[in-house]
C-alpha cells in the first residue's frame, strides 16, 4: 500500500492521492491531545480507491471535504486515518447532507461496521453518523465506504456520490485521567505565607496581588485598613468591592475618596444606615454583619461583603487534612504554575480517607493564589478555602473540557469545579450515557472566606464561556463564605440534587457580560440560598427546570424531576434584568418557590413567574418582604416592579401552568415607567394556559406609607387569561394587642367554629412567648393552646385565607388561631374568647359571641394554616 502526502487541488485527484494522517491531524479546542479529527480530503488512500478518478476536493463554508462520484453499486473509497496509540475509540463521520447522495456500508480494517445515509438531514447542512466505539491499531486504519443504493429520487448519474467533510476519533476520557495534559509540579513545597489582620471585632483577609487596588475607594473597619479591590482592573467600571469578616458590631466604617463627598447612599435602603461626611471622607456604622453598596458622588459603586464569623475553621495539619501546600501536593500559592494535579490529587485522598472513615476528609487551601484547570469534588470531601485564598482560572482553552454548549451565544461551555457525576469526564463521550458510569456524590462542603474566580472575560477571548461551581446528581451539598467572581455564563448551577444549602454566598460578576446569572436551581429538592449578594447582567436568583442533555445541562443526569421546595432568604440582588424569578425554563414542575426577606437594588424587572420553555407546572410561588429600591433599567419593553406571564403553555390538558402565587409585604419604591401585567398563555386553547390565584398582600407603591387597595394603584394594568387574581384583606388589631375574629361553618347536623385573631407584636414584646387562648363554649366545653412566636401549639402567620379571600395582618403585625370541628348541633349558646398569661392570669382581651351573631360560610384554607381540633378533644 503506498501512502504520502496529498497535494492541495482543486480538480480530480490524480491516482496519487495519498495522506499520512498523522502529519495533518487537527487537535480540537479542548483537553489537547485526546480528540482527533481528519480531514477526509487528505487522507484518501489511493490503492484503495475505486474509481480512483472519481474523487474530487471541494468547498463548503471555507472548509474543504472529498466527494466520490460513485457511478454503481461497490465501487469504493478508502481514508486512512494514522492513530498514535492502540485502544479503544468512538468514531464518527462528519458529512454533508443533501439528497442527492446515496447509501453505502462503512468497514473499518476489512471489518463490516455500519450501514450509512449521507442523504439523511437537512440538505447542505453538516451532520455527525457515529461508528460507535471501535477497537482501533496504531498507525494507520483504513475506513472504507462501499456504495449499496442511490438515493430514493435520483435525478442524474450522482445518485451514489458521497460527501465526506472528515473522521473524528475521540478516546474516552475517564475521571482518572481528568483528560488533561500532565503539568510538573514544583520541585519544592513554596515558602510563601500571605497573612492577614485581625482584632477582636473584624477579620481582615490578605490581598491577593494578581488583583489591583481600586483608584477610587480606601476603606477602614475599626480602624483596620481593608484592601478594596478594582474589580476586572478597569476593564469594567460597574463596581469595586471590600470584603472582610465581622466577628461582633458595632464598628466604625471609613470610605475616603478622591474629591469632596457632595452625596451618598448606602443600600440596602431598609436597613437605615446614616452616615457623616468630613470633606472627602464618609463614616457610618455596622451593628451587624451585612452586604451593602455604597453610592458616593458619581464614582462607580462601592460594594462591601462583611461576612459572619467563622466558627467551623480546621486545623491546618492533622489526621483527616489534606494541606495542598504540604509535600504531598505541592500545590503552588503564588500563581507561577498550575496546580490542577495538586488540588485534584487532594481532593482525591481526602475523598477515599472520608469514605474510609465514615466523615469528610477535609482539603485545606491557605491563602494564595492557585492557577487551576478543572477539578471535580467528590463524596466526603470538604474543601476550606482560608480568606485570601483564590483558585484562580487559568487563561488557557488546554486545562478544561468541553462540559456544554450554549445556543443563545453560540459557544462552548466549561466549569471550574463541578461535582464527581460520572466515571467518565467529557459528557460529549457516548459512553458519558451509560448508566454503570453513574456516580452519586454526597457529603461535600465547600466554605471559608476565599475566592473561586472564573476569569469570565478573559477565557471568552480563549473561545468558550466559563462556570465557576456546577453541582449535579449530588446530595447534602453545602458552599459556605465562598465568593464566586468573573463568570460569564451561568455561574452557579445546582441541579438534580437534594438537600443543598448556600450560605453567605457572594456572587460578583460583570453587568455587562450576556447571560452570567449568579445561581440557578435546576430540577432540584429542598435548597436554601441564605444571606448572598448576587451582582449579574443577567438573573441572579433563579429557579428553573430544563431536561439533561441540553445546553448547559448536558452533564447533568436527567432523572426527570422538578423543582420543590426552594428558598432563598435575605438576598441583594443587582441586575439589568430580574432581581428574583422562577423560569424561564419549565420543562418539570416547580412547587413550593419562595423569595422572602430580601432586596433588589436595581433591576429591570422587580420579581416575577416567566413561564417558557416546557410544559411544566408552577405552583405555590412565594414573594414575600421583598424591598425593591431602584428599576431603572430595560430588558425588551420590560421596566417594571413585578410580572407574572406565560409564554408557553403546558403539554398536559386541565393543569394550570402557574398556580397559587401570593406577593406580599412588597415595598416598591420604584415601580418602573412600564406597567406591570398578569398573563396566562395567549396561544393556548385549553384551560391549562391560564394563570390560576394570584394574591397581592400589603403591596407598598412609592410615596405611599399605606397598603395599595387596588390593581391600578399597583400600576397592574394588564390582566388576562388569569382567574383568581385578589388584594388579601387586612385584618388589624387597632390599638389592641389583640383582636379575634370568630365564624363558623355549618357541616350537616355538625358545626366548626373557626378563630382568628390578629395581634400586633411590637405591643407583646417578650409576652408573646405566654399567651394562652381559651375558648369556653360555656357548658364545661373548652380548649386552651399556647401562643409562641419560636414554635408552641399556635403558629403567627403573616396571611390565611377564608371563605375564598385572604387576609393579612397589618404591618408589625401577625395573625394566629384555632379551628374546632365535629360540634354537635345545638350543643353550645354562647363562645368566649380569651387571650390571657397563664403565670400572672392577666387578661389580654376577652369577648363573648352569640351562636346567631356568628357570620355563616367562613372556612380556612385547605392547607390547614390554623391548626385544628375535635368537639371530643376539648377538656
Amino acid at each position: 500500500m503506498k501512502i504520502r502526502f496529498a497535494a492541495k487541488i482543486s480538480a480530480v485527484f490524480a491516482a496519487v492521492l495519498v495522506v499520512l494522517a498523522a502529519a495533518l491531524l487537527t487537535v480540537m479546542v479542548f483537553a489537547e491531545g485526546t480528540d482527533m479529527e481528519f480531514s477526509a480530503v487528505d487522507c484518501v488512500i489511493t490503492d484503495e480507491v475505486d474509481p480512483a478518478d472519481a474523487v474530487t476536493r471541494q468547498n463548503y463554508n471555507g472548509r474543504d471535504f472529498s466527494r466520490f462520484d460513485a457511478t454503481e453499486k461497490g465501487q469504493y473509497i478508502t481514508y486512512g486515518i494514522d492513530i498514535p496509540e492502540a485502544g479503544n475509540y468512538y468514531v464518527y463521520i462528519e458529512y454533508r447532507s443533501h439528497s442527492s447522495c446515496g447509501y453505502a456500508d462503512v468497514y473499518v480494517n476489512d471489518d463490516f461496521i455500519s450501514e450509512f445515509n449521507n442523504g439523511e438531514g437537512t440538505a447542505n447542512t453538516l451532520k455527525e453518523f457515529s461508528l460507535g466505539k471501535l477497537s482501533l491499531e496504531k498507525g494507520v486504519n483504513r475506513v472504507r465506504f462501499v456504495v449499496t443504493a442511490p438515493n430514493k429520487s435520483p435525478e442524474d448519474e450522482r445518485a451514489y456520490f458521497l460527501n465526506i467533510m472528515s473522521i473524528k476519533v475521540k478516546k474516552v476520557k475517564s475521571i482518572d485521567e481528568m483528560g488533561l495534559p500532565e503539568v510538573a509540579l514544583p520541585e519544592k513545597v513554596s515558602d510563601v505565607v500571605y497573612t492577614g489582620v485581625s482584632n477582636d471585632k473584624v477579620e481582615i483577609y490578605p490581598f491577593p496581588e494578581v488583583y489591583e487596588r481600586s483608584l477610587y475607594f480606601e476603606m477602614t473597619v475599626d480602624g483596620l485598613e481593608v484592601p478594596v479591590r478594582n474589580f476586572m482592573n478597569s476593564s469594567y467600571d460597574d463596581y469595586d468591592y471590600a470584603e472582610f469578616s465581622l466577628k461582633k458590631g458595632p464598628v466604625e466604617v471609613t470610605v475616603t475618596v478622591p474629591g469632596k463627598i457632595t452625596s451618598y447612599s448606602i443600600s440596602p435602603l431598609k436597613l437605615g444606615i446614616e452616615g457623616t461626611v468630613s470633606g472627602n471622607t464618609l463614616t457610618f456604622t455596622m451593628e451587624k454583619d451585612e452586604y451593602l453598596i455604597l453610592t458616593i458622588n458619581n464614582y462607580k459603586e462601592l460594594v462591601i461583603t462583611a461576612d459572619p464569623p467563622q466558627t467551623d475553621v480546621p486545623d491546618s495539619e492533622g489526621e483527616g487534612i489534606f494541606n495542598v501546600v504540604t509535600q504531598n501536593y505541592r500545590a503552588d500559592n503564588t500563581g507561577s504554575y498550575i496546580s490542577t494535579g495538586s488540588i485534584q490529587k487532594a481532593i482525591d485522598d481526602a475523598s477515599a480517607w472520608g469514605t474510609e472513615n465514615g466523615s469528610a476528609g477535609i482539603v485545606y487551601v491557605p491563602a494564595g493564589v492557585y492557577r487551576i484547570g478543572t477539578i471535580a469534588l467528590k463524596s466526603n470531601v470538604h474543601m476550606y478555602l482560608e480568606g485570601g485564598a483564590v483558585l484562580y482560572a487559568t487563561g488557557r482553552a488546554q486545562d478544561y473540557i468541553k462540559r456544554a454548549f450554549k445556543d443563545s451565544i453560540g459557544m462552548p461551555v466549561t466549569q471550574m469545579i463541578y461535582v464527581y457525576n460520572n466515571r467518565i469526564y467529557d459528557p460529549y463521550e457516548e459512553e458519558f450515557k451509560n448508566p454503570e458510569n453513574y456516580v452519586y456524590s454526597e457529603n461535600i462542603k465547600i466554605y471559608g472566606r476565599g475566592t473561586v474566580d472564573a476569569r469570565g472575560r478573559l477565557m471568552e477571548e480563549q473561545g468558550f464561556l466559563m462556570q465557576t461551581l456546577v453541582a449535579y446528581n449530588c446530595e447534602n451539598f453545602i458552599s459556605d463564605g465562598i465568593t464566586y467572581c468573573d463568570t460569564n455564563i451561568w455561574s452557579i448551577i445546582p441541579g438534580c440534587s437534594d438537600n443543598m444549602q448556600f450560605l453567605n454566598l457572594k456572587v460578583l460578576n460583570m453587568l455587562g457580560l450576556h447571560e452570567n446569572d449568579a445561581i440557578d436551581v435546576d430540577n432540584c429538592t429542598n435548597v436554601l440560598i441564605s444571606n448572598s449578594i448576587g451582582i449579574a447582567l443577567d438573573d441572579p436568583y433563579s429557579v428553573k427546570t430544563y431536561s439533561g442533555g441540553t445546553e448547559l445541562f448536558r452533564s447533568m443526569i436527567d432523572e426527570k424531576r422538578g423543582c420543590e421546595n426552594i428558598v432563598f432568604e435575605d438576598c441583594l440582588s443587582w441586575t439589568i434584568c430580574y432581581g428574583f424569578k422562577t423560569g424561564q425554563g419549565a420543562g418539570y414542575d416547580q412547587i413550593d418557590i419562595t423569595f422572602r426577606d430580601s432586596v433588589v437594588y436595581n433591576c429591570s424587572v422587580g420579581i416575577g413567574v416567566n413561564h417558557k420553555y416546557g410544559g411544566g407546572t408552577m405552583k405555590n410561588i412565594i414573594f414575600d418582604n421583598i424591598d425593591i429600591e431602584r428599576c431603572t433599567w430595560t430588558n425588551g419593553s420590560w421596566q417594571n416592579w413585578m410580572d407574572i406571564e406565560c409564554i408557553s403553555g403546558s403539554s398536559k390538558e386541565g393543569v394550570y401552568p402557574v398556580q397559587n402565587v401570593i406577593i406580599s409585604n412588597i415595598n416598591v419604591r420604584d415601580a418602573g415607567k412600564n406597567m406591570s401585567y398578569i398573563t396566562g398563555y395567549t396561544g393556548s386553547e385549553y384551560a391549562e394556559g391560564r394563570v390560576n390565584g394570584v394574591v397581592l398582600a400589603n403591596i407598598y407603591m412609592p410615596s405611599s406609607d399605606s397598603p395599595a387597595l387596588s390593581l391600578e394603584e399597583m400600576k397592574i394594568m394588564k390582566v388576562e387569561l388569569a382567574d383568581g387574581v385578589q388584594i388579601a384583606k387586612p385584618l388589624s388589631a387597632g390599638d389592641s394587642a389583640f383582636v379575634p375574629y370568630i365564624s363558623y361553618k355549618q357541616t350537616g347536623a355538625s358545626h366548626s367554629i373557626r378563630i382568628i385573631v390578629s395581634s400586633v407584636i411590637a405591643r407583646l414584646g417578650k409576652a408573646v412567648d405566654s399567651v394562652e387562648l381559651v375558648v369556653d363554649f360555656g357548658n364545661g366545653k373548652s380548649v386552651t393552646r399556647k401562643l409562641s412566636a419560636s414554635g408552641g401549639e399556635l403558629t403567627l402567620y403573616k396571611m390565611v385565607s377564608a371563605a375564598g379571600d385572604y387576609f393579612t395582618a397589618d404591618e408589625g403585625g401577625a395573625l394566629f388561631g384555632i379551628a374546632v370541628t365535629d360540634i354537635p348541633a345545638d350543643a353550645w349558646q354562647t363562645v368566649t374568647v380569651t387571650l390571657r398569661d397563664p403565670e400572672t392570669s392577666h387578661v389580654y382581651t376577652s369577648c363573648s359571641t352569640e351562636y346567631d351573631e356568628l357570620s355563616p360560610g367562613f372556612s380556612i384554607n385547605e392547607d390547614g394554616n390554623i391548626p385544628q381540633f375535635g368537639w371530643d378533644d376539648m377538656e
